[in-house]
């Protein structure tokens, strides 16, 4: 894995890291206290001109807690999310991380291989965003699953509505602690099944810690990390976008389909920070090379 940072005259020391370090344990503290200090500025932006500010994500996190609740779950329920490309699907991964125990998955699966990781990972519910298509929901609904769908506002705000029957009662969801698992994360299966591998509030805060710090990269609010690898593998989850949004930096997402073409999206949004697979960088950069 490769992290490319160019800041030019930037400063490489964040003056707010040890405030941040002793404040912020999990990622809802995290973006709340980003949400406090920068309000306005950009949390997650994209080509297709859909931009979430910090205070936008603290309040969709807080709006969430409410909506998971009446579902009947719990911080340690494990919930499956079919992710959709760009900031809104960013800001559910998030938003779902941040409240309950987030299981990741390609929105490509088919319903028999979205049933068989559901079974594996004992998922207690899934969450499908309403303009994803994709055929799994009648199977998820067949299994007994709970099924919710994220729907966008007009304003763009953020919900979660039920699909089927109700789940029983609302359940009482306790604070967020840094021993807390927040995603459940599954290995490449390279050397047989795939592994299930937790990532805890406290993994993610020490992991930002160590990519805020001069020693390493020194991110701070002033970067813009471009995330081109896919919000269901760990690398794009946790180094392009928790890591930089926990820092108090903004996440660029290229257009979907052309996350290779500068002329679509680099000139634009401006990163400053990237951190992908070596084969991803060449391609990259013969791009560039040819423009």
């Amino acid at each position: 894995m490769l992290n490319v940072h160019d800041r030019g005259s930037l400063p490489l020391r964040n003056a707010q890291a040890g405030e941040w370090a002793e404040e912020c344990r999990t990622i809802g503290e995290a973006i709340a206290w980003q949400a406090r200090v920068r309000g306005g500025s950009p949390a997650l932006v994209d080509a297709e001109s859909h931009g979430v500010t910090f205070a936008q994500l603290q309040t969709c996190i807080a709006s969430f807690a409410g909506d998971l609740a009446r579902a009947g779950l719990t911080r340690e329920d494990r919930v499956g999310l079919l992710v959709a490309p760009g900031a809104l699907g960013a800001q559910l991964v998030v938003t779902l991380a941040a409240n309950t125990t987030l299981v990741p998955l390609n929105p490509a699966l088919t319903p028999p291989e979205i049933i068989e990781v559901a079974k594996r990972a004992e998922l207690k519910a899934i969450v499908i965003p309403r303009w994803l298509d994709t055929p799994g929901r009648p199977a998820i609904l067949a299994q007994g699953i709970a099924l919710l769908e994220a729907v966008a506002a007009a304003d763009g705000a953020l919900g979660l509505e039920p699909v089927g029957p109700a789940r029983g009662p609302a359940a009482q969801v306790r604070p967020a602690r840094d021993s807390d698992v927040a995603l459940v994360l599954r290995s490449s299966g390279s050397t047989g099944a795939p592994k299930l591998i937790p990532v805890t509030h406290g993994n993610l805060v020490a992991i930002a810690q160590r990519h805020g710090s001069d020693l390493w990269y020194g991110l701070t609010a002033q970067d813009r990390a471009a995330c081109i690898s896919p919000l269901y593998y760990a690398t794009g989850l946790k180094s392009s976008l928790f890591v930089p949004l926990m820092l108090g930096a903004s996440v660029a997402f290229p257009p979907a389909g052309r996350k290779l073409d500068r002329a679509e999206w680099l000139d634009v949004l401006k990163p400053t920070y990237l951190s992908v697979s070596p084969g991803l960088l060449n391609g990259i950069l013969d791009r560039l090379r040819a423009s």
